[in-house]
């Protein structure tokens, strides 16, 4: 055996007892090998070879949701790595701690496009060097890139999700800006206040009778890479919320969310993950405060025609009649007509996620999801919301909207800033 090839092993596994399971990592250090495997292996078949090994399988984490199931809890089961988890409860994430995206999402401040410091989970008041946060910066979650891949089945859909693109049908939506995959994405903490651009500070918000274009030209103000709360951050945070706690009732499994507006930062000394059966204090869920509760929040990048197609943006462009954006028609969502109340059966699918498809009117009527939802097909365009509170406990992290007229402003909005990056080619930026 030559030594080149020697060498080669004895960095594979080093590679192996270090634990580095990174496969385009692993392509890197052997591509810069000069090696002569034409009478072992092509050097591609080599990588695949190497790659296929368990140690270098990427963990898939999913959910199978039964439709015909009416207890928001028994009609979720864990498949795939997660069997053998235990489900979230409240603001103990248990054991999904330790799993990406989870152990690696953190609160930062962020300012300029670039994370200026890194905040203390317990205490978003702090930086991790005890210095405070400053109105200077925007205090932002950080979220790496997550695969995700939504499977029709019978009686309803299974979800699974990875660090990794283990097939092609797997799509890092969140984390994809045009043609540009992203490493990490920003979502802002608290509801957007509206001065000098859109932020997200601890204590100030801005809510009133506006529209989604302000919140989007107030947003986009901040710089390039800056957007208004947009649909693909919200599916990705449902998808999180829904692998962890395994179960369609929000309300109870993480808390109720506030039924009265209320400046942000409530939760600010209570970690990433708060909730309880208290509607006067606010849901916290990954450092997300209010994802359900408080006030109306405007969401971009998803709307709907009169033909009855759903338009989604590639997050590159977004607008209010849905120009550049994928449409998704009815024959593949199977909607005929608009559809309001509390969902039975949601389309389920990678793009259109938890939208509703069937519903009933009373909550009394035994629905699987407890949120109140709406998807409608008027003239012209609809926008989308989610926090929309028709009565207590009709609000979680499945309360989205899609019904708001285009032309239209409507009273006691609000919406959150995020960072998505442009179209660059990069990973950052």
């Amino acid at each position: 055996m030559s030594n080149n090839m020697q060498s080669l092993i004895n960095e594979l596994i080093t590679a192996k007892e270090s634990l580095i399971s990174e496969r385009d990592h692993l392509k890197e250090v052997l591509a810069t090998k000069d090696l002569e495997v034409a009478n072992i292996y092509k050097l591609n078949e080599l990588i695949e070879t190497i790659t296929t090994l368990p140690s270098f399988k990427p963990k898939i984490y999913g959910i199978r949701v039964d439709e015909t199931q009416q207890d928001p809890e028994v009609a979720v089961t864990y498949i795939e790595d997660s069997v053998g988890m235990e489900k979230a409860i409240g603001s103990d994430l248990k054991g999904w701690l330790n799993i990406h995206p989870f152990n690696k999402i953190k609160p930062v401040g962020f300012k300029d496009g670039t994370v200026y410091k890194e905040i203390k989970k317990e205490n978003f008041k702090k930086y991790i060097d005890e210095t405070d946060v400053g109105e200077d910066v925007d205090v932002m979650i950080e979220i790496p890139r997550v695969y995700w891949k939504f499977t029709k089945v019978e009686n309803g859909y299974e979800i699974r999700i990875s660090e990794k693109k283990i097939d092609k049908d797997y799509k890092c939506l969140a984390h994809t800006v045009g043609e540009t995959e992203k490493s990490k994405i920003y979502i802002g903490s608290y509801i957007g206040y509206s001065r000098y651009g859109l932020r997200s500070i601890s204590g100030k918000y801005s809510v009133g009778k506006t529209h989604t274009s302000t919140f989007r030209q107030n947003a986009q103000s901040m710089g390039a890479g800056y957007q208004m709360y947009n649909y693909y951050s919200h599916l990705l945070l449902q998808i999180l919320y829904l692998v962890a706690y395994k179960n369609l009732d929000s309300s109870v499994a993480l808390g109720q969310g506030l039924w009265l507006s209320q400046s942000p930062g409530g939760a600010d000394e209570k970690g990433l993950n708060y909730g309880s059966q208290n509607n006067a204090e606010p849901v916290k869920f990954l450092g997300v405060e209010d994802f359900w509760g408080n006030c109306s929040i405007l969401v971009d990048g998803i709307c709907t025609n009169s033909n009855k197609d759903i338009l989604i943006s590639n997050n590159a462009d977004f607008n209010d009649t849905g120009t550049n954006y994928k449409i998704i028609s009815q024959t593949e969502t199977g909607l005929t007509e608009s559809v309001g109340g509390y969902p039975r059966k949601v389309i389920g699918g990678t793009e259109t996620g938890f939208i509703i498809k069937e519903g009933v009117s009373n909550s009394s009527d035994s629905p699987n999801y407890k949120d109140w939802a709406n998807i409608n097909f008027a003239s012209g365009y609809c926008l989308a919301m989610s926090n929309l509170k028709m009565s207590d406990g009709s609000y979680g992290a499945f309360n989205f909207l899609i019904n708001l007229l285009s032309t239209t402003t409507y009273n006691s909005m609000a919406s959150r800033l995020v960072f998505l990056g442009t179209d660059n080619k990069q990973l950052e930026g």
